[in-house]
């Protein structure tokens, strides 16, 4: 009886085994039905029961590898589904930003010269999405023509330096308006440190950059109305204080001095911001003319000497004698070199300081060097140097009287002429900058550049 009873329940067993995989519950309510059964059977010591206690061994084997399967693929596919939707949400987060921030994102795949963009750049681009695939070609086709070369060359300096790029350029759209963009990227290289392919943004600033422009207009109308002004001051404080309006006591002479110091200083701040509204504004063309850079930059060497004498600084120029003559716009580069030397005079050692400059025929072009053994730039402020009214903290301890315009001048100057600028810098040992220009010279970037 016993026997019989446990043989129906033993192929009862096995036979739901085998549609387990429907059901994990059911597996673990077996697994509850056997453990009594199983200690039944070993009591009994007959072949029957030998029997079936192999075939209910077998099935429950038969349940675990079954329950370890199924727990295996609903895990997997819990975890595909949780992906996915992470992946879906975070494509949905990212292309909602991309067009609340009108920034669209891009790869060019190198080696088959395909590009891909992202929804909102084929919108910025004024053409729908993913409606057709854009070649490297067709992208540089789309460009202004006159910002196209300078586009091609940063990619290519890219290329061969592996620096991060970042550019403005115009595009024309499909219905014949221009749209302002601001692009930054990067190359990625293989192991052999060949460039596979390039990733980066573009934003359209068109906006943006009539708003700066409203603002650069009102900065310059103001400016040149505090000018006038300011050097009536000036004029009228070196007047008292030469005694030319009569005779002064110590302390009128003292705040005199004090008064015509500051107008000389807000003349100055004045004169650097007209200089920033030109060139912001297009408002100075690049006039070179063939020049011998050795005489050009020997001046602007004297002009420091006192400078440099004060602060007990050497300053030197290493001339290059077979350079000739080169394409130069005299008072942008004047404007250039005395910016970085006055600044390396102002930065160096307090005793023995260092100045010397260069240039000289690089196998791409004339670089200008100005190197100095002074304060040194940490590196937490180098990517800021060059920003309007940026000042490294230990710039400030040894000067705290800079504007932090100079350096941002000069990198308006140098991109103006079609110039290119960076440098070298270790705290407590020094600075190098850096000004390259292409073999014909300095030129404006675009050719509607309109006369100061």
């Amino acid at each position: 009886m016993v026997v019989s009873k446990t043989v129906s329940k033993g192929h009862s067993v096995t036979s739901a085994a085998k549609n387990a995989s429907v059901d994990p519950n059911s597996i673990r309510q077996y697994f509850e039905a056997l453990t009594p059964m199983l200690a039944q059977l070993t009591e009994d010591s007959s072949k029957e029961c030998k029997k079936t206690v192999a075939q209910l061994t077998d099935s429950l084997r038969h349940l675990q590898d079954t329950m370890n399967r199924q727990s295996a693929e609903i895990e997997r596919l819990r975890g595909a589904l949780e992906g996915e939707l992470q992946m879906a949400d975070h494509s949905r987060a990212l292309e909602e930003a991309q067009a609340l921030t009108h920034l669209g994102s891009w790869e060019w795949d190198i080696a088959t010269g395909k590009i891909s963009w992202s929804d909102e750049l084929y919108r910025i681009y004024g053409m729908n999405p993913q409606e057709r695939e854009i070649s490297f070609e067709e992208f540089l086709g789309l460009i202004h023509p006159d910002d196209r070369k300078n586009v091609e060359d940063i990619i290519a300096d890219s290329f061969k330096t592996g620096r991060p790029f970042e550019f403005e350029h115009r595009v024309i759209l499909p219905a014949g308006d221009e749209c302002i963009l601001k692009g930054m990227g990067k190359t990625v290289y293989d192991s052999h440190g060949a460039p596979v392919r390039m990733l980066g943004t573009s934003q359209d600033i068109t906006q943006a950059k009539q708003l700066d422009r409203a603002k650069d207009e009102f900065i310059s109308l103001v400016s040149h109305q505090l000018r006038t002004p300011l050097t009536i001051v000036r004029i009228h404080g070196n007047i008292l204080e030469d005694g030319l309006a009569g005779p002064l006591d110590p302390q009128q002479e003292s705040h005199i001095r004090t008064m015509t110091s500051a107008s000389i200083r807000l003349i100055e701040l004045v004169d650097d911001i007209l200089r920033i509204s030109r060139i912001s504004l297009n408002r100075i063309r690049i006039n070179a003319a063939p020049t011998n850079p050795n005489v050009l930059i020997q001046t602007c060497i004297d002009e420091a000497m006192p400078m440099a004498k004060k602060k007990d600084t050497t300053l030197t120029f290493e001339a290059d004698d077979g350079i000739g003559m080169v394409p130069i716009d005299t008072t942008i580069f004047g404007e250039i070199l005395r910016n970085l030397v006055s600044n390396a005079v102002r930065y160096t050692k307090p005793a023995n300081g260092k100045v010397a400059v260069q240039f000289k025929k690089e196998k791409d072009g004339f670089l200008l060097e100005v190197r100095d053994n002074g304060i040194g730039i940490p590196k937490a402020d180098r990517s800021y140097i060059f920003e309007r009214f940026y000042r490294a903290n230990n710039a400030t301890v040894v000067d705290g009287e800079g504007s932090g315009l100079g350096l941002y001048i000069v990198k308006l100057f140098t991109e103006a002429a079609g110039g290119k600028i960076w440098l070298e810098s270790t705290v407590g040992k020094g600075t190098t900058f850096y000004v390259s220009f292409p073999f014909d010279g300095m030129k404006s970037r675009h050719a509607d550049d309109a006369v100061e």
